[in-house]
C-alpha cells in the first residue's frame, strides 16, 4: 500500500525518531519480559508499537501465575494500571490487555 504513496510518511516511523522517547531496545516484547528485565520494579511505563506517540500505560502492578510458570516456563497474568491517552490520564486502575503480545515497548522518559 505505500508503495502507491511514495512520499507517505508514517507517523511511527517520525516518532521512533524522536529524542525524547527512548526505548530499552529495538525488539518488541511482552510486558512480562518488560517487567523481569526492568528488575520486577514497579511502576513502569510501556506503549504498543502502535499507539499514538503520547499514549502510554503506566502499569503500577504485576499479578503473574506462578504455578503456570513452574509447569511451563512461561510468564502469565495480568497487569494493572493507568492509561494515558496522548499524554492526560484517562483511566486509572484498569486491567491491560494483550499483555503477553510481543507488541510493547519499555518508555525510559520519566514517569508521571
Amino acid at each position: 500500500m505505500l508503495s502507491r504513496f511514495p512520499n507517505l510518511i508514517r507517523w511511527t516511523d517520525l516518532w521512533r525518531k524522536s529524542p525524547e522517547y527512548k526505548f530499552k531496545g529495538e525488539n518488541l516484547k511482552n510486558v512480562f519480559e518488560l517487567w523481569m528485565e526492568n528488575d520486577k520494579n514497579l511502576p513502569f511505563k510501556v506503549r504498543r508499537f502502535s499507539w499514538h506517540p503520547e499514549t502510554f500505560f503506566l502499569v503500577k502492578k504485576i499479578d503473574a501465575k506462578w504455578d503456570y510458570y513452574e509447569k511451563t516456563g512461561k510468564l502469565y497474568g495480568k497487569a494493572y494500571g493507568d492509561m494515558y491517552l496522548k499524554g492526560k490520564l484517562a483511566s486509572q486502575d484498569i486491567s491491560l490487555n494483550c499483555i503477553g503480545c510481543y507488541q510493547w515497548e519499555l518508555l525510559l522518559a520519566s514517569l508521571h
